[in-house]
This record gives C-alpha cells, sequence and structure tokens, in this order.
C-alpha cells in the first residue's frame, strides 16, 4: 500500500514538470506582445518595431508593440516586470528606466537586475543637441553663451520627461557647462520636439532618430552631438566634448523577459532575435534612424547591466541631476 501510495504521489510530482516541459516546447501558441515605455516614433518604439514585424514572420504568431509612457518608461518596465513570466511578455529596455531610474527615483518598484532576464541586445543611440531654425543660437558656442547670462532662466529646455535619458544627459551639460536653462518635461520626445519646432521651447538634447528628419527638413539647427567624436550623418557638426571635455552619452536598449521566465523560451526567443539582428533589412533600416546594432552575448547582459546601473548612478550624483 505504501508503495502504491509512493508512486501515485511520484506520478502528481511529476505531473507539472511535464507539461511545464510540453508547454516550453509549444511556445509560441498565441501572439507575444513588447512593452514599450515611450510614445509611437521614439528610437525605442522604431526599434522595437521593426523587430516585432520580423519576429512575427520567424514565430509564426503577431508580435504586437503596446506603448506604455510615463514616468521615465519606469511604468512600462514595472509592468513588464510584473508580467507572468511565460514569454509572451517582452520588454524593449533602455538606458533610462533600466540604468538612469534607480540613481534618479528615489523608490522604484522593480530592479533591473533582479526583475528581468536579457534576452538580446538592439542598438545604442546617440543625441543631438538641437533648437528651433529661426533660434538666434546658431552654433554651441552661443547656446553655452546663452546659458550662462543674466537671462539663462528663461531659456527652457525641454525633455521627454523627468528621469528620461533625454533628461539625463541635458542636465550633465547643464552641470558641466554651467549652464542656467530651465527644465520642460513632456510625456514622451515626439511632443517636445513638436513644442521645439513652434517655439515654445528653446533647447533640447534628443535622439538622432528623433531629430534627423527635422534637422533634414530645415525645421531643426543641430549644435552638437553627444558622441565623444562627430557622427558620420553630421559631420559638420561638433561633439560637445570638443567644448566640455569629457562629455559623452549615447542611450542603449535590449530586450528581457521577466524573471523566472523558463530558460528554454529564453534561449528560444534569444535564437530568434539573434538572426533577426543579422538581417540586412534591419540593419539598413535601423541605420537611416541613426541606430547602430550592438551584438553583446548574452551572458554578459546581465552583469553589463549592473555595471551601467552603477556608471550613470555615478554621472547622475556628479551633475546633481534631480526630479523636477
Amino acid at each position: 500500500m505504501n508503495r502504491v501510495r509512493r508512486m501515485l504521489v511520484a506520478g502528481l510530482s511529476a505531473m507539472p514538470l511535464s507539461s511545464r516541459a510540453q508547454s516550453d516546447a509549444a511556445f509560441p501558441s498565441r501572439p507575444l506582445r513588447v512593452l514599450v515605455g515611450f510614445p509611437p516614433g521614439q528610437a525605442s518604439d522604431i526599434i522595437a518595431r521593426a523587430y516585432a514585424e520580423e519576429l512575427s514572420r520567424r514565430l509564426g504568431q503577431p508580435v504586437v508593440v503596446e506603448n506604455r509612457p510615463g514616468a521615465g518608461a519606469t511604468i512600462a518596465a514595472e509592468a513588464a516586470a510584473r508580467s507572468p513570466a511565460d514569454g509572451y511578455t517582452i520588454f524593449y529596455g533602455s538606458s533610462g528606466p533600466l540604468a538612469i531610474a534607480p540613481g534618479i527615483y528615489p523608490k522604484l518598484n522593480f530592479d533591473p537586475v533582479k526583475d528581468f532576464e536579457p534576452i538580446a541586445m538592439a542598438g545604442i543611440v546617440p543625441f543631438v543637441l538641437v533648437v528651433n531654425a529661426n533660434s538666434p543660437m546658431r552654433t554651441l558656442a552661443d547656446a553655452i553663451t546663452a546659458g550662462r547670462g543674466p537671462n539663462a532662466a528663461s531659456i527652457s529646455y525641454a525633455s521627454g520627461g523627468n528621469g528620461s535619458t533625454s533628461h539625463l544627459v541635458m542636465e550633465m551639460l547643464r552641470s558641466g557647462a554651467n549652464l542656467g536653462y530651465t527644465h520642460v518635461p513632456y510625456k514622451g520626445s515626439i511632443p517636445a520636439i513638436n513644442d521645439l519646432i513652434g517655439g515654445a521651447v528653446q533647447i533640447t538634447m534628443e535622439t538622432l532618430s528623433t531629430t534627423m528628419p527635422h534637422i533634414r527638413s530645415g525645421r531643426l539647427r543641430a549644435l552638437a552631438v553627444s558622441t565623444a567624436k562627430r557622427l558620420p550623418e553630421l559631420p559638420d557638426v561638433p561633439a560637445i566634448a570638443e567644448v566640455v571635455p569629457g562629455y559623452e552619452a549615447v542611450a542603449w536598449g535590449l530586450f528581457l523577459a521577466p524573471a523566472g521566465t523558463p530558460n528554454a523560451i529564453v534561449d528560444r526567443l534569444a535564437v530568434e532575435f539573434d538572426q533577426v539582428s543579422r538581417m540586412p533589412a534591419i540593419k539598413e533600416r535601423l541605420a537611416q534612424n541613426g541606430i547602430t546594432l550592438v551584438d553583446r552575448p548574452r551572458a554578459e547582459l546581465k552583469p553589463w547591466v549592473a555595471s551601467e546601473v552603477d556608471r550613470w548612478g555615478k554621472a547622475i550624483k556628479a551633475s546633481g541631476a534631480k526630479l523636477n
């Protein structure tokens, strides 16, 4: 009798494992979603949608991008971290919510390292300091002179929101160059850019992918780039570091699953993301938007995110950037 009972218990204990293995093997059997913490049209959204289209074809299931902007993308990050760990929710995490938010928000309801399992690195995106085409600030030197003048506080700079990457990179410039600009946060970079074009604000620093169409059309004037050296897309535009020594800031992004997602599913997704990133059409599409793909082994991603949290934390402290 005891032997029969032990056999029954053993059989029942094995059922969840067997069921889970079958579920993992059948993945995906329904649509997937990719959470993005910014509005449509921004760099994060452009990258997520480019991958989602190809992943849908490869996986044989719809891959839907779901935009949840706000609070420097931490709303989307928290939602992703709290989602079922079954592979059907993927988070496109950028440097904003994953590396900057821990140093700028007093309390987060997620841990950028412990609550996620990295799937694949995506791209890096430089920033461009831009003004309205009719602005009297025609060069980086002009912007710095105005920012140090008696009317500096009347010059408003826009950002994609408190705690966003665009907020911090501008705060780093403001601190490093001793500028007195006033911060005006928006719910995303697109409305910030629209108000800059309309003249409601005077200056901003936004991603190359967001600003380049308006620079080409002549509605915005590029004053400087955030990379250590000049960009091939804007060879005549100086790097901020040429005037503010040591300045360098770029945004990055990667795709993640909630912590606890089965290894077999994460492995499957990693393979598919890798295949998509190797497609010439994807590389060309992203390059046209100022996005450079980066190939970093998945095993290195979690410790790398941890190192980025530390690096940006030090930069935030040195810059004195705060939410307002």
